[in-house]
């Protein structure tokens, strides 16, 4: 972790606090950020030596690594931070070896690229001791150098997923170890063995490629080794033949859904599922015939070829004849061809990629033929037509497995994305536009000129780039293919209109051509989303705007097919300011919650967390455009909720209730609760559901809106736990919260508390006139002239009216009640607020048991309540052009500056709570100020900041004059120390910078 001098605490007391806890005794607390560590992969925590390795980059003003071997996996994920150093002036020495042969030749010429690196190997045969293993990096930065030393080489699987150990640690450069190992390197380095790599790179290269060679011939014979040997299912397959098995014997099933990630081994899994379910004859549907001869060579290996007979049915073979007949669904489904078939012909039909079992073709099929099993196979099963795939296997699935997974175990060959912002894609007002018309410069020369820098500098794996480019017309892949091939660049535009032959010939070319039939690119509008299958596929280059989450998977999987001597595949994505940046986050993460708060944390944070080799990268001008589409993002529509909606119920087979929203990962359950065309998920069921047959009473409908957009979101469980014990008919209400709270959440409810519950369900809780008399009739309370609770008599009725409404509105506050179980588990002590949680302001005025709600125009940047003597300052970050020049600003994860109000100074009765100061009048020594931060008011939809905890100042606080159009008026500023540093994703997201 990069470490961050301030005034208040010198480096050297940094290193000798860490050092009582790194040796001497971890109970003592010290910054983490100096103290000595191991670090190592983890996959359970998501943690990575790379991320260590890039953050001490971007720390350092100089560095030198030794390492003993280096390949192109290694390399480039560390391009950004070597591209932003060089643009830096940072200088960098990089010693390597060539020892055993391992380092490869393309990483090495890579490092060459770099201006700023100085790089040299150690020829080992010219040393005695014939040998060179180091793996040490070392960062300075001032007078400080951070160490790590153990086992990692610059390689893919040492920065990401093997296991190794290195030695993180934090000196001055004045000590001992610093200068020991610096000393070491300038040995190493300054040795005659050591030679400039330009002088010696070529003849390098000419040994590695013999070594190569003759490594390739003895895998050539491995494989075919393994050809011949029995095929065994991994873990996937395994699992799911079981599933299937169970399935088919236990629950009498006869069909069933497999859906896994491209890639993954589905056609492998069906061969498994037919030797374990041993049909006689089985029907294999594919959409074309290669893929029905790549999955007839699978089935063979499985099955063997001595107990059956295999075939291919398509437009150029007709051996239908056969026990294992593999069809092309153009052929089959023909009338005169699917006519010759008995119904009864086969006894298991696989459908593969099942999601396009709605086509006509494919219900013709379905509709004909009644085998004892049906499967089908998918990596995407959500369609946008409307149709119900999971019906047409009786909602049956026997496996899933999705991208993340795949990644996690190794079914896929890693990628390295890398968000880069694009040219030439904003309207005037800076808006994306779709038209090839509006988009004036979608094919300017410069705009593909940057593109193919970006592609020389990220590179590939392997020696030879088969790159796939996907673009929005086919103006644009024609103008990109001509550009490329004006530039040397072989390369061939593919669009709907061209025939399969071509696209099979443009294939051929990509994967093996040579001389005037090399071709590097393929530039095609979406023809190669999915149901090709090209496994040397080395780079994927997105240059069209993310309009799908399920489109943007399907592309990045055209390059995650494992081919041998394929390291890693390289996924560009150019991105403009496009209306749907933020499906990038949802893609990648695989969380379709569209939680906002998510999204930008995967974007900030999270995204360097992907299982196993795969990283993701973006740089700041794509970074900020995506924060900007989350901000701007409606991810609470009515059309969004629709989809996820009709997705769940084709999967499950029903009317799902609030709780499957959650327990099968869709969509957050909250925003049925705040759409502008239905209050409450009943009123959404009303509005779009047929099949919902539930009809309560215009009063009723009203108090169930109310619970849902007042109480829905379970960030205190106090007033629904009332209305649960209104309906369990219980008494003396205030006492059963009392009790409740404290067995079931540990929370002691004072009186202050039992108010603010009483006055939220009789409807007092509402500061203004209209917002009471727009929730009239909604009240669960009446309150007595003392403050005591009554149930009130109107809501008593409805109960009385209807089982309809007990029953809606029971079902609501059971997840309610599940929700706020959850969400209390990671509650600060004594209150119901979570750190880092993100709130309205009347969720604030609620959550500190305000007895009402403050609207947002008096609060005004900070707010005192008497009767729960707490003080809640509310920072938006990022000010408007017209606001003053004074602003507020985080000095650190731990420190804040704020800002009074106008017209405000040390003495003035905000800066006396502030103080906590205790005077005659009044006594403010045990107010509680509380800290919440927004980037921006720019978020329209969740308008909510983040809790950052409790503050405290840090200093005596400071006059200031702030200029105005009618003079300068008085304010002060007020430094705050934070009780909990902010969270490393929340504060790079509202500051726009690293952790510091």
């Amino acid at each position: 972790m990069p470490v961050s001098i301030n005034n208040e605490r010198s480096s050297e007391s940094m290193i000798r606090e860490s050092l009582v806890t790194s040796f001497i005794d971890s109970r003592t607390e010290s910054p983490l950020e100096s103290r000595t560590a191991l670090i190592f992969n983890d996959r359970d925590r998501g943690v990575k030596v790379l991320n260590e390795i890039e953050e001490a980059l971007e720390w350092c003003d100089s560095f030198s690594i030794s390492v003993a071997f280096i390949t192109m996996g290694g390399i480039v994920p560390l391009i950004p931070a070597l591209t932003a150093l060089e643009a830096r002036g940072v200088k960098g020495r990089l010693l390597t070896t060539d020892y055993l042969r391992f380092t490869k030749p393309d990483a090495l010429r890579k490092l060459l690229t770099f201006k700023n690196l100085d790089v040299r190997m150690y020829r080992t045969e010219e040393d005695s001791g014939n040998g060179f293993h180091t793996k040490g990096y070392i960062f300075s930065a001032k007078e400080l150098c951070r160490i790590i030393v153990g086992s990692s080489n610059l390689t893919q699987a040492a920065l990401t997923t093997t296991r190794e150990w290195n030695l993180n640690l934090l000196s001055r450069q004045t000590g001992e170890i610093a200068e020991v190992i610096q000393k070491e390197f300038d040995y190493l380095w300054n040795r005659p063995e050591a030679k400039p790599l330009a002088d010696v790179i070529d003849a390098y290269a000419y040994e590695y490629k013999a070594v190569a060679e003759a490594q390739a011939d003895a895998r050539r014979l491995l494989i075919r080794e393994e050809e011949k040997a029995k095929v065994v299912p991994n873990a996937m397959q395994a699992a799911f033949v079981k599933s299937l098995w169970d399935l088919k014997t236990q629950h009498h099933q006869d069909r069933a859904l497999l859906i896994s990630a491209t890639g993954t081994g589905k056609t492998y899994a069906s061969a498994f599922a037919a030797q374990k379910l041993a049909p006689k004859r089985l029907l294999f549907v594919v959409h074309r015939e290669q893929i029905a001869k790549q999955a007839m060579k699978s089935f063979k290996r499985v099955l063997g070829e001595k107990n059956h007979t295999f075939g291919l049915l398509s437009g150029t073979n007709k051996a239908s004849d056969r026990d294992f007949v593999f069809a092309t669904m153009q052929t089959i489904s023909r009338d005169a061809v699917l006519k010759s078939f008995p119904k009864d012909a086969f006894d298991m039909i696989i459908i593969d990629e099942a999601h396009r079992a709605g086509a006509e073709s494919y219900r013709k099929i379905m509709a004909h033929f009644v085998p004892q099993f049906w499967l089908g196979m998918t990596g995407t099963p959500e369609r946008n037509d409307g149709f119900n795939i999971y019906a047409l296997f009786n909602h049956n699935i026997a496996y899933e497995i999705r991208l993340q997974q795949a990644l996690e175990n190794d079914f896929l060959t890693p990628f390295h994305y890398f968000g880069i912002a694009d040219l030439w894609v904003t309207n005037e007002k800076g808006g994306a536009k779709r038209k090839i018309d509006d988009f004036r410069r979608l094919e300017d020369p410069e705009r593909f000129a940057h593109m193919l820098e970006e592609c020389d500098r990220y590179g590939y794996s392997g020696n030879k780039r088969r790159a796939l480019v996907f673009v929005s017309t086919k103006r644009e892949a024609e103008a990109l293919a001509r550009y490329l091939n004006e530039c040397h660049r072989p390369a061939l535009a593919l669009t709907g209109e061209d025939s399969q032959a071509a696209r099979e010939d443009a294939v051929a070319r990509l994967v093996s051509g040579e001389g005037e039939r090399l071709l590097e690119f393929i530039v095609t509008v979406d023809i190669f989303n999915e149901g090709v299958d090209i496994p040397e596929i080395n780079q994927v280059i997105l240059m069209r705007p993310t309009e799908s989450a399920i489109i943007f998977i399907q592309q990045l999987g055209r390059g995650l097919r494992k081919f041998d001597g394929k390291e890693f595949v390289t996924i560009l994505d150019f991105i403009g300011a496009y209306e749907k940046n933020y499906l990038i986050a949802t893609a990648l993460s695989g969380d379709r919650s569209y939680v906002k708060d998510n999204m930008r944390r995967f974007i900030a944070v999270e995204s360097k967390r992907l299982p196993g080799a795969s990283t993701v990268h973006f740089d700041e001008i794509a970074k900020e455009r995506i924060f900007a589409s989350i901000d701007q993002a409606k991810t609470n529509s009515t059309e969004l909720l629709r989809n996820a909606y009709r997705q769940l119920k084709f999967q499950l087979g029903r009317i799902p209730d609030l709780q499957d929203f959650e327990r099968f990962g869709s969509i957050e359950p909250t925003k049925f609760f705040s759409n502008a065309n239905f209050s409450s998920y009943y009123e959404f069921l009303v509005k779009y559901e047929p099949q919902y047959s539930v009809r309560l009473t215009t009063a009723q409908a009203k108090r169930i809106a109310w619970v849902s957009r007042k109480l829905g979101n379970g960030l205190r469980p106090s007033e629904a736990l009332v209305l649960k014990d209104i309906l369990d008919g219980k008494e003396n209400l205030e006492v059963c919260l009392e009790r409740r709270l404290h067995s079931e959440y540990g929370f002691e409810a004072d009186e202050r508390h039992l108010k603010s519950v009483g006055l939220m369900l009789a409807n007092e809780f509402e500061r203004t006139k209209e917002l009471k008399e727009q929730w009239a009739g909604a009240e669960i309370l009446s309150l007595t002239p003392e403050g005591g609770w009554q149930v009130a008599e109107s809501f008593l009725k409805d109960l009385q009216d209807g089982v309809e409404f007990k029953a809606v509105l029971e079902a609501l506050l059971d997840f309610i009640l599940a929700r706020a179980k959850r969400l209390a588990a990671d509650r600060l002590p004594g209150t119901f607020l979570r750190l880092n949680a993100a709130y309205t302001y009347e969720d604030v005025c609620r959550l500190l048991d305000w007895g009402q709600n403050m609207p947002a125009q008096n609060i005004g940047g900070y707010c005192y309540d008497k009767d729960s003597d707490t003080l809640p300052i509310f920072v938006n970050y990022e000010k408007e052009s017209k606001a003053i020049p004074y602003h507020d600003e985080f000095k650190s994860v731990s420190t804040i500056l704020t800002l009074s109000k106008t017209n405000r100074t040390i003495e003035s009765r905000d800066a006396l709570r502030m103080r906590k100061v205790k005077t005659e009048k009044a006594d403010y020594s045990a107010t509680a100020i509380h800290l919440f931060v927004r980037r921006n008011k720019d978020d329209q939809e969740a308008k909510a900041f983040y809790y950052l905890g409790q503050m405290d100042l840090a200093a005596p606080l400071k006059k200031v004059e702030l200029p105005g159009a009618h003079g300068s008026s008085k304010a002060f500023e007020a430094l705050w120390t934070l009780r909990h540093p902010v969270r490393s994703d929340i504060y790079e997201y509202i500051t726009g910078e690293k952790a510091k």
